[in-house]
């Protein structure tokens, strides 16, 4: 068994099956997963798009400035060939779905008609358009995989995911076999943070609500047999900020480490588990009150809409002297959300000194907080280079509200 710990590939629905909408919920589940599936299964389709936009511009200029910029037209004819591969490359990670006893392909009753790879994607474009939104994070998800799973994300893992590991492993010295502690760590995305305490000897399990992160974690940990198994190239569609052609398609390769790399120090079949399903939902349930013995949360608390939820949930699953480690900045993910989904959005937007105030309130009491530089999903190769100063701060529930910080 190549699989490193549990990977659930059904979200929690949010509604016990006795309930009367279950039978609605469970349709919505299956046709939100139907939709991924075909967002993966279309990305070169939707590519050429661009490739096409480009190739258009390039016939609108002077024959004279053409002749100057050859290399361009060439490199147009290699963004082709980047992108026949990342699908190859995301048409396997269908396959692994579809493969999976109890995956959304199966349970979920996401159903898909091929008789071979190649026609995968004529098959599903016909189902209708794929959103914008769904193209865009396919396409995310590539560069992802640069952050969480490849040898040139590890400056970026260092700026974050060390970090929130070190100060677990310094609050909880004592680990091992006979004891783990317990620790949840929400919006994992492709797990990588999960896998880094597993093996630091904590019992670790991970919470993504997003399918499209669901699909690709499951790949990566349960269906890599090597190290840099996979070449992929994230950066092909990117036009902008580019230093030369070979920066744009060049390739990378995931994963820089593989389940086997882990036998020895993951041994507990529950050292590791990766569930989907909404945060506040799934972890606001009784079972899991007084659970964890910590909670890390990085680049996770923006993406609420109202962020009192996520810390109501985060001190509820604590136990009591548990921890929550928080790495993040607060770039509110639904703040213009009103712009796209109408008037009535909710997005509480409030600066950091609220998000503490509101932590202390709720019993969790701050014990270290400092500042931390951090990249996220950077193109190290790029012109452009975003950098967040974030939130990096440890609270103890000691269930005491108001007061001061310590």
């Amino acid at each position: 068994d190549r699989s490193i710990g549990s990977i659930a590939m059904e979200r929690h629905l949010g509604v016990l099956e006795d309930h009367p909408e279950y039978v609605l919920a469970q349709e919505q589940e299956r046709r939100a997963a139907q939709g991924i599936l075909r967002a993966f299964r279309t990305y070169e389709r939707e590519g050429h798009l661009d490739v096409l936009r480009w190739e258009k511009n390039f016939l609108k200029l002077p024959q004279k400035h053409q002749k100057l910029l050859q290399r361009v037209k060439q490199a147009h004819e290699s963004t082709k060939r980047c992108l026949r591969l990342n699908q190859e490359f995301l048409d396997q990670l269908v396959d692994a779905v579809d493969q999976e006893n109890n995956g959304p392909s199966t349970s979920s009753g996401v159903e898909e008609n091929r008789t071979d790879k190649r026609s995968s994607a004529c098959s599903y474009s016909g189902a209708g358009q794929v959103p914008a939104v769904d193209v865009e994070k396919v396409r995310y998800v590539l560069k992802d995989l640069v952050r969480e799973w490849s040898a040139e994300g590890a400056v970026e893992r260092s700026q974050s995911y060390d970090k929130v590991t070190k100060a677990l492993c310094e609050l909880f010295p004592n680990r091992g076999p006979h004891h783990r502690p317990r620790v949840l760590v929400p919006g994992c995305g492709l797990g990588r943070l999960v896998l880094d305490l597993a093996t630091n000897g904590f019992c670790c399990e991970g919470n993504e609500f997003s399918y499209f992160m669901l699909f690709t974690s499951a790949f990566v940990m349960n269906h890599s047999d090597a190290k840099d198994q996979f070449r992929v190239f994230p950066y092909c569609l990117g036009s902008c900020n580019n230093l030369s052609h070979h920066d744009q398609l060049r390739p990378i390769l995931i994963p820089d480490a593989c389940a086997s790399d882990f036998a020895d120090a993951i041994t507990d079949p529950d050292q590791m588990s990766i569930v989907g399903g909404d945060f506040v939902e799934v972890y606001s349930r009784p079972e899991h009150e007084a659970r964890w013995d910590a909670v890390a949360t990085c680049f996770f608390v923006d993406t609420a809409r109202n962020f009192v939820e996520y810390l109501e949930t985060v001190a509820h699953c604590l136990k009591p002297g548990g921890y929550w480690v928080n790495l993040g900045p607060l770039l509110w993910h639904w703040a213009d959300s009103h712009t796209y989904l109408g008037p009535n959005e909710l997005s509480c937007e409030v600066p950091l000194e609220e998000v503490h105030a509101c932590a202390r309130e709720l019993g969790l009491t701050m014990q270290y907080k400092k500042m931390a530089k951090c990249n996220y999903t950077c193109n190290i190769k790029s012109m452009q280079q975003t950098v967040f100063f974030c939130d990096f701060s440890v609270h103890k529930k000691t269930g005491v509200s108001g007061g001061t910080d310590e």
